[in-house]
């Protein structure tokens, strides 16, 4: 099993160090929210101690499961061969999936507040939810570039003018 701790992260909390991907990764508690700015792909489970919460630029993915001991937040998507227990929320932008269970606002040193059992995310693909409040929130897509199709250009190239139809 990898360890992180303390010193693998900058004065902000955010990971400098790296991460071998192969088996189990366990995150020091205590540290408060940690923060990677891609993606953590492991292919065991990733254990995240008490009194710290992860935050991920784009995505987490865990062969087996992740449990936190406190929040788990995702940029893009959380992903988990087995299931996702959080002491705290579970948030991502895109998609939520897990083979088993997902379980949020499972603390056990208080009763959690209803921002506690939080479970957000752009899709829920799969996993049954047994603890926690699920609300799927919409994805904001970036507004599209106008259609160019069929607009005639000109463009002055040397001295000389050139006009085209885009196809």
């Amino acid at each position: 099993m990898q360890k992180i701790t303390k010193k693998d992260f900058n004065s902000e909390l955010e990971f400098i160090g790296k991460i071998d991907g192969s088996g189990d990764v366990e995150i020091e508690g205590g540290l408060g929210w940690v923060t990677f700015k891609k993606s953590i792909e492991i292919s065991g489970s990733l254990v995240i101690n008490a009194g710290t919460s992860i935050k991920a630029g784009e995505s987490i993915k865990a062969g087996w499961s992740i449990n936190a001991g406190w929040s788990i937040n995702a940029g893009t998507s959380i992903k988990a061969g087995w299931g996702i227990n959080a002491g705290e929320s579970i948030k991502c932008k895109m998609s939520l999936s897990a083979k088993l269970r997902i379980f949020a606002g499972l603390c056990t040193w208080k009763n959690p507040e209803a921002a506690e059992l939080a479970i957000e995310c752009g899709s829920h693909d799969s996993g049954i939810i047994a603890l926690g409040n699920l609300k799927i929130v919409k994805v904001e897509q970036p507004e599209s570039a106008p259609a160019l199709s069929g607009k005639k250009v000109t463009v002055t190239l040397d001295g000389k003018t050139y006009s085209a139809t885009i196809d």
